[in-house]
């Protein structure tokens, strides 16, 4: 087709790969047309140029699941464990912070306001992920604002519109089995 890549890829980031080990990436996340990140299994990766080069980070261990950013230089890995990775200079090295459960999902709606989410509920920051706050709820999902989300998982799906207090049921076309949600506002999910 003429066209390249630019897909991150470890050879592209100036690293090699193993013989016979895949590299995959657990989520993949750009801010604006310029500031992204990609992270895997003990890998974080960002580019500052919409994805022409990728720049390795430092501090990544174990498999993320996801990854978001309240600003271009404050971001947060979730790995589904309390145990999550915080970048405060855009991806360039990463601590780990401890939650109250464990985090498979963070998003930011701005740069201050986002959820934190998982099995055990939701937690909420209005400081861009400077404090997180406990938000009363049996599991957390999937967001589209503070307030209103889905959990959908293998033949059941909930919609909340109180931040995670409370869900109701949804209905599921018959012998629905979904692995993994997203939604881009509070119509349109896929």
């Amino acid at each position: 087709s003429g066209r390249s890549s630019t897909r991150p890829t470890a050879a592209r980031a100036g690293r090699s790969r193993p013989a016979g080990r895949r590299s995959g990436f657990g989520a993949v996340r750009f801010k604006d047309p310029l500031h992204g990140w990609a992270v895997g299994t003990n890998l974080a990766l960002y580019t500052v140029d919409g994805g022409v080069t990728w720049t390795p980070g430092t501090g990544i261990v174990g498999n993320p699941v996801s990854v978001d950013c309240s600003t271009v230089t404050t971001c947060f890995v979730g790995y589904g464990s309390s145990i999550a990775s915080k970048t405060t200079d855009g991806g360039r090295t990463w601590n780990n912070v401890t939650f109250a459960f464990a985090v498979n999902r963070f998003q930011f709606f701005d740069s201050r306001k986002g959820i934190a989410s998982g099995p055990g509920g939701v937690l909420t920051t209005n400081d861009g992920g400077a404090t997180w706050s406990p938000r009363p709820g049996p599991h957390g999902g999937f967001f589209v604002n503070q307030q209103e989300g889905w959990s959908v998982s293998s033949a059941t799906a909930e919609h909340t519109t109180d931040g995670g207090a409370s869900w109701q049921a949804q209905i599921l076309p018959p012998n629905s089995w979904i692995y993994a949600s997203t939604f881009v506002d509070a119509s349109n999910g896929w």
